[in-house]
């Protein structure tokens, strides 16, 4: 029986779920982000301006959706014999319902760097509430994350290698939807964020949670200069239509892959094997939760295609592919009783 683990049906939508504009440190306006995406094949881009939750809904139209957003900072403590570069949390929180713009969390003084004042009178917060006071510590940091979701969002962990956080750090933190394999930004400042490795570390840690490449985007450089941040990673999103709800719900139930090159058309599975049908490639693998993984390479013929055996004991498997100009995508891992 064949299954699709990408849907059969709907279409794949271009989006970028890591920009900044001029609202915070970012150098382009919210329009002219948009322009620049649109240009480049995107359909969607979640404004994350630093820890401001302001729609840009004003941007819709039909052939393009802005998700309300905002990047979260925790940062570890300064002492005295701090570096300079220390371990930090950045978190990018997407809204789940469109009509939800209220500060998931907030402080009345604190954390906003960027445009103060004008940011702070267009906010929406619980009055109601304390103050949230936020603290590298694993478990407050769990506390946020589970706050956040509580409170309808989407949450991904940004730019691992930026942040400072090796495996001990990562594979404790629980309830994140997902984690950048690779960040356009800290990439092109010689980090190394551009590697899936730190997904793969938390899955077999038994963390369950979705793979993204982002860009981080800042804009200060023109986007033809070597150092550009914008359209170098994204997600394609399969959804029934270009709305909001449905990009949403299509985005919580992991159906969509992240790409920084390829494209993936097909993944199903039929006869024990698990089958994907790509753009061009110069290889194609499986990557497991457990056991042995596997590659095609390109030979005489153009290689877009491939099939794995399915062997329980490698628990989840997701499907790589990698071009010739150094690119590469990769689905999420399915799960024994998703083949």
């Amino acid at each position: 029986m064949k299954k699709y683990l990408l849907p059969e049906k709907g279409k794949f939508y271009k989006a970028n779920l890591h920009c900044h504009t001029t609202v915070s440190d970012g150098n382009r306006s919210p329009e002219k982000v948009k322009e620049i995406y649109q240009s480049q094949g995107y359909s969607i881009v979640a404004f994350t301006d630093h820890d401001v939750l302001i729609s840009q809904s004003h941007l819709k139209d039909e052939s393009f959706l802005p998700l309300n957003g905002l990047e979260v900072e925790i940062p570890s403590p300064i002492l005295p014999d701090s570096p300079k570069k220390r371990p930090w949390v950045h978190l990018c929180l997407i809204a789940k319902d469109e009509n939800n713009l209220t500060m998931p969390f907030y402080h009345r003084s604190l954390y906003i760097k960027y445009n103060e004042a004008e940011n702070r009178a267009k906010l929406i917060y619980r009055e109601d509430e304390p103050d949230y006071v936020r603290e590298w510590d694993v478990e407050r940091i769990n506390e946020l994350i589970a706050l956040a979701k509580e409170r309808g969002f989407f949450v991904t962990y940004n730019h691992p290698a930026w942040s400072f956080e090796d495996a001990t750090r990562l594979t404790q933190y629980r309830g994140l939807d997902a984690i950048e394999i690779f960040n356009s930004g800290s990439f092109v400042q010689g980090y190394e964020d551009n590697t899936p490795i730190h997904y793969s570390t938390m899955a077999r840690h038994g963390i369950r949670l979705f793979p993204v490449a982002a860009d981080d985007n800042h804009n200060k450089n023109p986007f033809d200069h070597p150092a550009n941040d914008a359209c170098l990673g994204w997600v394609q999103i399969k959804a029934e239509k270009l709305e909001y709800s449905s990009v949403m719900r299509a985005l919580e139930a992991g159906e969509f892959y992240a790409s920084t090159g390829p494209e993936i058309y097909d993944v199903w599975t039929e006869d024990g094997r698990i089958h994907v049908r790509t753009s061009s490639a110069k290889m194609i693998a499986i990557n497991c939760v457990g056991g042995r993984c596997s590659a095609r390479h390109r030979e005489d013929a153009p290689l877009t295609e491939a099939s794995f055996e399915l062997v329980k004991e490698r628990g989840g498997v997701r499907v790589a592919v990698y071009d010739d100009n150094g690119g590469y995508a990769t689905t999420r891992f399915y799960y024994p009783e998703e083949w």
